[in-house]
């Protein structure tokens, strides 16, 4: 089983904090009463728990980004909110209907050329790319190029 990993965007700080700069996080931007790590690097919030699942603290400078549990063909982790390319064709990660998708960036894109089932002028999950690729942790072909809160020019 995949563990459930963050990754955060602090929209005041401009930066991006994975679960290791959270965990050294103590210059006084995030404290450590905001924002708790467990060991297998979920981030929790000590009073938010729902059946025994960690859910992200809610704060208005944190953007929290979900870990797909894939990767990209040169081994970079695919969270929501990362650009990838496919085919030369540029997406952005986003979860939707229940699952991590790849969303269009840009409409000249023909979704049911790109791939095999596609159901949706506008994304395709990425289980669905795995399954049909049959491949195990990494998607080959896709590569991460960026995300939306730190590379937002990418996507125009």
């Amino acid at each position: 089983m995949n563990n459930i990993k963050f990754r955060v965007y602090s929209k005041s700080h401009k930066l991006m904090l994975d679960n290791e700069m959270l965990k050294n996080a103590a210059n006084g931007m995030f404290t450590a009463t905001r924002v708790k790590l467990l060991e297998m690097g979920e981030i929790k919030a000590a009073t938010q728990m729902k059946r025994g699942i960690y859910l992200p603290i809610e704060d208005k400078d944190l953007t929290f980004m979900q870990y797909t549990g894939i990767e990209d063909e040169n081994g970079n982790e695919i969270y929501e909110g990362d650009i990838v390319t496919f085919e030369n064709h540029k997406f952005t990660i986003v979860f939707e209907a229940g699952s991590f998708m790849f969303a269009r960036v840009n409409i000249d894109t023909d979704m049911y050329e790109l791939f095999e089932d596609c159901w949706n002028d506008d994304a395709y999950p990425l289980s669905q790319f795995w399954w049909n690729h049959e491949m195990d942790t990494s998607l080959y072909g896709v590569d991460v190029i960026g995300n939306i809160y730190e590379n937002p020019a990418i996507v125009d």
